[in-house]
């Protein structure tokens, strides 16, 4: 099975908490955080970044060194029609503000003008899949459950997805901190489960205690990437 970005039919609890939060500012103009609760909202979108660049110089944002434009917005973004992204972008963004990212799409101002309609082109960057590996190791001493792998997978992704309460999902620009995965982990069993270590990998390779995305990559997950040891 390919990795990708999990999505829900219906939406639980913890998603509509997580989301309401997010869209405290949505009715506010000019603000990156109005700018990326619109996009949140939108019908299809998994999750996005944004951020603006109020220098004139070019900086280079993120672990992936992102190039943003100097007096302009970054806006990151996975899944979404383009029409949608765009309006919502629209109707949020700096007007005056320079826009960077590999996907464009032109909005027509129909509410405000008769024909012609003034044209408007939105872009942004369409984030890109980035396979994350975990490795945990158990003490074997204790006896954990026969079907151990199976459960730690599981409530790794369950973290990982944002359906552990109290502990948001991987999401673009952001750390993914593997201390944050040891207390879910240990509740499976606390008696029979110990973990020895438990660590984090873009390449599956070099593990950390953390990793941290670029702006411009969404991370995503699969049973086959969580490598579950006993020792």
């Amino acid at each position: 099975t390919s990795p990708g970005v999990v999505g829900v039919d219906v939406e639980s609890r913890i998603a509509f908490e997580t989301r309401r939060k997010q869209s405290v500012a949505r009715n506010a103009r000019n603000m990156d955080g109005a700018t990326l609760s619109a996009i949140l909202e939108t019908p299809g979108v998994l999750d996005a970044y944004v951020w603006s660049n109020r220098t004139s110089a070019t900086v280079n944002r993120g672990t992936t060194n992102f190039p943003v434009l100097g007096h302009s917005i970054y806006i990151g973004v996975y899944g979404g029609s383009g029409a949608d992204v765009a309006d919502a972008i629209f109707r949020t963004y700096n007007p005056g503000a320079n826009m960077n990212g590999d996907t464009t799409y032109t909005i027509y101002d129909t509410e405000n003008y008769s024909a012609p309609y003034p044209e408007y082109v939105m872009q942004w960057q369409r984030a890109i899949t980035t396979r994350v590996y975990f490795k945990v190791s158990l003490d074997s001493s204790l006896n954990p459950p026969s079907d151990i792998t199976q459960q730690v997978r599981a409530m790794v992704a369950k973290v990982f997805n944002g359906d552990y309460d109290g502990i948001e999902k991987a999401r673009i620009g952001a750390t993914i901190n593997a201390g944050k995965y040891y207390a879910p982990v240990i509740s499976i069993s606390p008696d029979t489960v110990g973990i020895l270590s438990l660590q984090v990998s873009l390449d599956g390779i070099t593990y950390h205690p953390s990793v941290t995305m670029g702006i411009d990559q969404i991370p995503t997950i699969q049973d086959s990437d969580i490598t579950v040891v006993l020792i």
